[in-house]
């Protein structure tokens, strides 16, 4: 990859694995990384749960109750 500072995150669980990579600084990709494991498990607490909605849609219209 052409550029510098890229790093490399891992987040498992149990089988589950992504790898990414991510330019800029140590604190700008540590803020990414964790913003995406917070809407990973959104998603996943929205399977588990049907009556859960997930927060950016409550805004938007139809999706109101």
């Amino acid at each position: 990859m052409s550029g510098k500072s890229w790093y490399c995150y891992v987040i498992a669980q149990g089988r589950n694995t992504i790898r990414g990579y991510r330019q800029g600084n140590l604190n700008a990709v540590k803020a990414s990384v964790e913003e995406l494991v917070l809407r990973l498990n959104e998603r996943r607490l929205g399977k588990r749960y049907p009556g859960y909605q997930h927060a950016s849609a409550q805004g938007k219209p139809g999706n109101r109750k």
